[in-house]
């Protein structure tokens, strides 16, 4: 004979199970995105900036060699040679026509990015919003005593 309280009982364990299991995968994609962010990692330092990418490429500039800092709106990246992207970042060494060969450490959807230039390297670099790529090019003009900043339109 056909119980429905049973039935009700057993389907409702059954989705009960299932909510945790989702919830728990939803716990561990969260986490990996929160503690191992495959994104651009900005690292001030006392003497310079350290900036890498999602494959462990990374560039420290030395706030005393910087000569110029810009912040360039909606730039032309150019192209990779062999520069690469993981997700919304564009990372490695790239080339246009604005800064010849550069290093390139961004996340794409910012309209923003900080051009560190000495007189050996051009690095570019924003950070996840376009607020804290403001703030990071601020903290750079107060450490950077030989730079000449610009904002661009």
């Amino acid at each position: 004979m056909y119980d429905s309280a049973k039935d009700a009982e057993k389907e409702r364990k059954y989705w009960k199970k299932n909510y945790l299991w989702s919830l728990a995968v939803l716990a561990v994609v969260a986490a990996y995105f929160f503690f191992f962010n495959p994104g651009i990692r900005v690292q001030p330092g006392t003497d310079g900036l350290t900036v890498s990418a999602p494959k462990s490429e990374s560039v420290t500039v030395a706030y005393a060699d910087v000569t110029s800092l810009p912040l360039v709106s909606q730039p032309d990246y150019g192209v990779g040679k062999p520069g690469g992207h993981t997700g919304d970042c564009l990372y490695g060494q790239w080339e246009n026509d604005a800064w010849g060969s550069y290093q390139l450490y961004v996340n794409k959807k910012v309209p923003l990015c900080v051009v560190i230039r000495t007189d050996k390297t051009v690095v570019s670099v924003n950070e996840s919003s376009e607020q804290e790529t403001r703030a990071l090019w601020d903290m750079l003009r107060q450490s950077c005593p030989n730079a000449v900043t610009a904002e661009a339109s």
